[in-house]
């Protein structure tokens, strides 16, 4: 998984651990392990949050090798915590071998933007806007 996250493992290592905190509740990233169709796939990374925790998020693919699905997003429908079984309305094409995918709130660049720059007001000094 090591390799999943290393697209984001410059920015995320800088966050605090409050900021990290706050993220994971926005997002998850997982390998995906088993996709048995256009609409599931399983991902050992994902295992382990409470069943339907991730209802109503959606599923982005981050990496398929420069080929569909990547990139697209699609709404989740069910979250099985004991194996990462994530059901979503289907990608465009089915693909079983090295994908990265996202789990994520709809909003989650507007949520980061809100929260960056929330903690940018609360470094500055009083009196100043």
């Amino acid at each position: 998984m090591s390799g999943a996250l290393s697209i984001f493992g410059n920015r995320i290592t800088a966050f605090t651990t409050e900021a990290k905190a706050e993220l994971a509740g926005l997002m998850r990233v997982g390998q995906v392990t088993t996709a048995t169709s256009s609409t599931i796939f399983e991902s050992t990374d994902l295992i382990g949050q409470d069943d339907d925790a991730f209802n109503g998020w959606y599923v982005s693919v981050l990496q398929a090798d420069n080929a569909a699905p990547e990139g697209e997003l699609k709404p989740m429908s069910d979250y099985e915590s004991a194996t990462g079984k994530v059901t979503h309305t289907a990608f465009t094409q089915l693909r079983r071998r090295r994908l990265v995918a996202q789990l994520r709130r709809r909003r989650l660049v507007t949520q980061l933007r809100r929260r960056w720059l929330v903690a940018q007001l609360r470094r500055r000094p009083r009196g100043q806007c």
